[in-house]
Order: structure tokens, then C-alpha cells, then sequence
């Protein structure tokens, strides 16, 4: 076997020992969360990460989780997948902050500064629908408004 192919096979054969942890550790906590009455939204995506990881799937997760989200917290209203949301959106943004402090290229710099607004604009939109925060009205003066003054 060539050198590259062992690589690769070695590469393989980690991911899935690291998915195998993973998926252990999400049995077990989706058994002791089933047991201490932890939310059943909970549940479901610790399910469907670990049914992911277990099938090599990524995008099946992202879709439960994306179901989740736009059905029950947006349409229905219900608050723990806003909340839910609202989590992972907050731990997104940390790690784009943390990119950004990390880079000096421009071209980087632009893209995770855009990236962060819209984190922020997602943010600020659950935290209102939640009755976290009143919402803000935007301020945008025109051209003729600008005139006027």
C-alpha cells in the first residue's frame, strides 16, 4: 500500500474513533437527560448528532436542527427553541470574534466582520421574541433628509 493510501486510511480510521467517542458520550448523556427529565428539544439533537456521526451524515443534524428552529421557535413560538437557537448563534459569533482576532488578511477580516453583523442581527432578533430586549427601531436618514437639515 502507497504511503498516501495509508495516510488516508489512518485518517479515516481516526475520524471514526473520534465519531465512536462522540457518540457514546451523546448515548449516555441522552440516557441520564432522558432519566433527570431534561427537554425533549435536548434530546432530539443530541439524537440527531449522534445518528449523524454514527452514519457519517453531517447534514441530517443540521436539518432536524433547522426543522426545529424555524417550525417550533419561529412559526409555533415556542420559547426553548428560540432559546436553543439564540445558544448556538451566541457560541457562533464567539468563535467568528475569535477567528477575527486570530487574522491580519483583509479579504478574511471583511468576510467574518459581515458574518458578525449577521450574527449579532440574528441575536438581537431572538433576544426580542424571547421578551429578552424591547426591539430597535432603525434609524436610516435619506438623501432628502440629509437636504433638509
Amino acid at each position: 500500500m502507497s504511503e498516501q493510501k495509508e495516510t488516508g486510511a489512518l485518517e479515516i480510521y481516526q475520524t471514526w474513533q473520534r465519531n465512536n467517542r462522540r457518540t457514546e458520550v451523546l448515548r449516555e448523556e441522552i440516557l441520564r437527560g432522558s432519566k433527570a427529565g431534561e427537554s425533549p428539544c435536548r434530546l432530539l439533537l443530541k439524537a440527531a448528532e449522534a445518528i449523524s456521526l454514527m452514519t457519517g451524515d453531517p447534514v441530517f443534524c443540521r436539518e432536524i436542527e433547522t426543522a426545529m428552529f424555524a417550525l417550533y421557535g419561529h412559526a409555533l413560538g415556542e420559547q426553548e427553541p428560540l432559546e436553543l437557537e439564540l445558544e448556538k448563534t451566541t457560541g457562533q459569533l464567539q468563535r467568528i470574534e475569535a477567528a477575527m482576532r486570530e487574522t491580519t488578511d483583509a479579504d478574511l477580516l471583511h468576510g467574518m466582520d459581515l458574518a458578525a453583523r449577521a450574527h449579532r442581527r440574528k441575536i438581537s432578533d431572538l433576544r426580542v421574541k424571547l421578551g429578552l430586549e424591547e426591539e430597535q427601531e432603525e434609524h436610516t436618514v435619506s438623501v432628502s433628509e440629509e437636504d433638509d437639515e
